[in-house]
């Protein structure tokens, strides 16, 4: 690891400016640069402006469409394997045994559908309830901030 390096702030004072290593005791990405702490931390209207450049500090999510998650489970190729089974007995005039073949084709996406809601329901009330918190200094003071507006600095 390297030790820490000297820079000089804009007021003319010397500040050290702390490297960090990865797990290993290796420099991290970057180490040509190393981390400089920001001691007076930000002002609210700099951290409301980079979060406007840098976004929320928060994957993305893809919400699908529910009629779309129905609609995957009938075409997977087992169902698809069922309707074509269900076509046959068609075409052979064995109708009691179409229907039989479809309601089961239908009862299975239906049951899917519902678990695969339910799972997507209780993984929302999760995030919802496991709200991250961060403490950062803002206007010169240490403050308990929302998770997803850390910003960069």
């Amino acid at each position: 690891m390297k030790t820490p390096l000297l820079e000089k702030s804009t007021d003319g004072n010397e500040e050290k400016s702390f490297g960090i290593p990865d797990e290993a005791g290796e420099d991290g990405p970057g180490s040509d640069k190393p981390f400089a702490y920001n001691h007076a931390g930000l002002t609210g209207v700099e951290a409301e402006r980079l979060l406007a450049v840098h976004g929320p500090n928060a994957l993305p999510e893809k919400k699908v469409p529910k009629w779309k998650i129905f609609v995957n489970l009938l075409i997977a190729p087992m169902p698809l394997m069922i309707f074509f089974a269900a076509f046959i007995e068609f075409s052979i005039g064995n109708m009691p045994d179409m229907c039989i073949l479809l309601f089961i084709n239908l009862a299975n996406a239906g049951i899917g559908f519902y678990e695969t809601v339910k799972a997507g329901d209780a993984v929302e009330a999760l995030k919802k309830s496991l709200k991250p918190k961060a403490t950062v200094k803002r206007d010169g003071k240490w403050q308990i901030i929302n998770g997803t507006t850390v910003v960069p600095g």
